[in-house]
């Protein structure tokens, strides 16, 4: 008993690997038409099934019966191939439907294989593969991989697109080597195809408004320590007043000029100078009356909208670091440089005025001698050399000492002692680091940004440190 037992365990359990592996399609029609019928196959077979649109509308036939198979292949030449005339590639879970190789007619076929990625080498999966001027085309897999039957003969082009990258093309021949590896470029003139209001994204042809509209990259051309420096010069009617932006010019005295600011669509109280120029994906500046129909009298002196940037890659962490360091020249204070007199030439000219004050007005100027004195009682300004004048006119000096007093003043370099003392050469440290990535429902952005700058004077300094976390949740 206990052997018949064990016997019949042992048989149960060796069967059941041939049991587990063995698996029945089955799938029921009703007159169908292939869009249908697709998705009754999805659900029969658990696959997922890739076609163009066009190509399942091109499919007149209708789809009848009950079809069972012990394969999925067998089920797909059934319903696929014979029923709707189609022909397909199984990639891993996904099923991809295309028009046969057989409608190419009188040309043989070359089979042409390849993986399709960004410029940093990641797998693009839903990338558009075609032959240029026919319908027959496919779609990257979840590695970037596709497979494309070819018509060898009068060099045909083998075309990639994909949304945010510029299109990939290729000719192919009878010799040309698989598989294909084609990276692909980002598009980053679709920048400026679309407007960024703040509350909306608008196609450029469609925006009737004044717009200039400024891309990352074009900001990455230049570097400056704060963004309102990197706008000026390429902004059109945008410029700065007394460290403001200013659009267009001042249109009232009294009230409010500064444009608003908009930050990933939020309208913020905030200095443009407090933006993080390092987290700046796009800036779009609305310069007219289309501004104040948006936000009303809030954005009378117009609008600058920042979006700030998000992860490239899903499902991975972006990280960035970047370190700035801005030395200025050195202030130059020479008197002639700056348009001033140096000291010898003040001493000079001041000297002519005050010998004609005290010496020769010829009565024009009363008791010069007695108004400077009371000048000096009230505690007025008086210059050093005015006052030498006035001790030489009540003969307290001598013409020798008011002589030696004016050739120490005329080696005086008041301006350098200044800039020696108190200027240095300034110097602004910027670091950022960011930390941002993405998945099908979230987003998380974290940027740390620390910026030091020694102001160009001794003993004083400034310090920002700029921490920002951007989320989203769908």
């Amino acid at each position: 008993m206990r052997k018949s037992l064990f016997t019949i365990l042992l048989s149960a359990l060796l069967m059941a690997p041939s049991a587990a592996s063995a698996r029945d399609f089955k799938a029921s029609f009703s007159n169908d038409n292939a869009e249908k019928a697709i998705a009754i196959l999805e659900a029969a077979t658990g696959y997922d099934f890739v076609c163009k649109k066009e190509i399942v509308n091109g499919v007149k036939r209708k789809i009848d019966g009950t079809y069972t198979a012990t394969s999925l292949k067998d089920l797909l030449n059934e319903v696929v191939r014979s029923g709707m005339g189609l022909d397909y590639e199984i990639v891993d879970n996904m099923v991809i439907l295309r028009l046969p190789s057989t409608e190419q007619t009188g040309t043989s076929q070359h089979r042409i294989t390849g993986t399709v990625t960004d410029e940093n080498g990641d797998p693009l999966p839903g990338a558009h593969v075609y032959i240029a001027g026919t319908k027959n085309g496919t779609a990257t897999d979840l590695d970037g991989h596709f497979s494309i039957f070819v018509p060898i003969g009068g060099s045909p082009s083998l075309i990639v697109s994909f949304v945010g990258m510029k299109p990939y093309e290729i000719a192919i021949h009878k010799n040309t080597k698989t598989p294909l590896d084609i990276k692909m470029l980002t598009n980053y003139s679709m920048m400026d195809e679309v407007v960024v209001t703040g509350y909306q994204e608008v196609k450029k042809e469609k925006m009737t408004g004044s717009v200039a509209t400024i891309s990352s990259e074009k900001l990455n051309e230049r570097y400056t320590p704060n963004l309102l420096n990197n706008l000026e010069g390429r902004v059109a009617g945008l410029s700065t007043y007394g460290g403001k932006p200013v659009i267009r010019g001042i249109g009232t005295l009294y009230g409010e000029t500064n444009p608003l600011l908009v930050v990933d669509g939020l309208p913020i109280e905030g200095s443009i100078d407090d933006i993080n120029p390092y987290d700046i994906e796009s800036v779009n500046v609305l310069k007219d009356a289309a501004a104040a129909a948006i936000y009303g009298a809030r954005a009378a002196n117009g609008i600058i909208v920042i979006t700030t940037k998000d992860a490239k890659k899903q499902g991975k962490i972006d990280i960035d670091f970047s370190a700035n360091v801005t030395w200025y020249e050195n202030r130059n204070v020479d008197y002639h440089d700056n348009f001033y007199m140096n000291a010898a030439e003040h001493v000079e000219a001041e000297s002519k005025y005050w010998e004609y004050y005290f010496f020769n007005s010829g009565g024009k100027i009363v008791n010069p001698i007695e108004s400077t004195t009371a000048d000096i009682i009230k505690g007025y300004d008086v210059t050093r050399l005015k006052h030498a004048y006035w001790q030489f006119a009540k003969g307290d000096i001598t013409r020798q000492q008011l002589d030696a007093t004016k050739a120490k003043l005329s080696q005086g370099n008041y301006a350098q002692d200044v800039a020696d003392n108190m200027f240095h050469r300034q110097v602004i440290q910027q670091y950022n680091l960011s930390l941002r990535n993405k998945s099908d429902k979230a987003r998380n952005n974290l940027v740390i940004n620390y910026k030091y700058d020694n102001t160009g004077l001794f003993n004083h300094k400034e310090d920002w440190l700029n921490v920002s976390y951007k989320g989203s949740l769908d």
